[in-house]
């Protein structure tokens, strides 16, 4: 009896779907937020990035989370990662523990999902008194140094 080997060769490489990666220093988990921050006040950013650079990449909530949206910003292939605001929409619980899920998809389909958590705290966040005329939230270039 006689046995066929049959062996294919291709010059190119075997190319993977690559799907969108959260960024592992900005995930959202275990954090404490002031049970008295403002409803509209962005409480965390995500951010993601994907390796074949399919952006821009849209962030959405699954499943039911009525405490916070998520709005993406704008991204274009030329940044290197994409990110998102985490939207405070209703008045916090104080001491109650949120819990959320939130995907991200690049323009070809591929997602990922990451769940994220928050605690609400007893304390107070009188920004006024702490910060006089700071603003909420403050943008540093990523080529700063």
């Amino acid at each position: 009896m006689r046995s066929l080997l049959l062996v294919c060769w291709s010059p190119l490489p075997l190319l993977v779907a690559a799907v969108p990666r959260f960024d592992p220093s900005a995930l959202l988990r275990d954090v404490l937020v002031p049970a008295d921050a403002s409803v509209g006040s962005t409480i965390y950013r995500l951010r993601a990035s994907d390796p074949t650079f399919d952006y821009p990449l849209q962030f959405t909530i699954r499943g039911d989370a009525t405490a916070v949206s998520v709005e993406s910003l704008n991204c274009t292939r030329f940044n290197s990662v994409c990110q998102a605001n985490v939207v405070l929409q209703k008045k916090l619980e104080p001491t109650r523990f949120y819990d959320f899920a939130v995907d991200v998809k690049s323009v070809g389909g591929a997602s990922a999902s990451i769940n994220c958590s928050f605690r609400a705290t007893d304390a107070t966040t009188p920004w006024g008194e702490i910060f006089p005329g700071a603003p909420t939230l403050l943008m540093v270039s990523e080529k700063s140094r």
